[in-house]
């Protein structure tokens, strides 16, 4: 899974660490490019920084399981996007 963020890594834009349990990606939410180009119709919101280090960072299972009672993201998630994306493939979850 390092792999498919090294990219970012690199380019100083988020810092990675992992344990037994989970890879780690931390951020202050703000991506390296113009943001809202091409917007047209919005919600009045607007990317804020965020503080998404320590224990706070992005944790992702390596060993992911189907939760036992889905729950809406309405009420439970409110840690501002329920997203992360790299631009890279990966080919297992169970390393990093």
């Amino acid at each position: 899974m390092a792999k498919a963020f090294a990219v970012f890594v690199k380019l100083k834009a988020i810092k990675t660490r992992w344990d037994d349990r989970y890879f780690y990606v931390e951020s202050n939410g703000i991506p390296d490019h113009r943001l809202m180009v091409g917007i047209t119709a919005w919600q009045q919101q607007v990317p804020l920084p965020q503080s998404y280090f320590g224990e706070n960072a992005w944790q992702i299972p390596l060993q992911p399981v189907p939760a036992k009672k889905p729950q809406l993201a309405k009420g439970n998630f409110l840690r501002g996007a329920i997203a992360l994306a790299a631009s890279v493939a990966t080919t297992s979850c169970n390393r990093p």
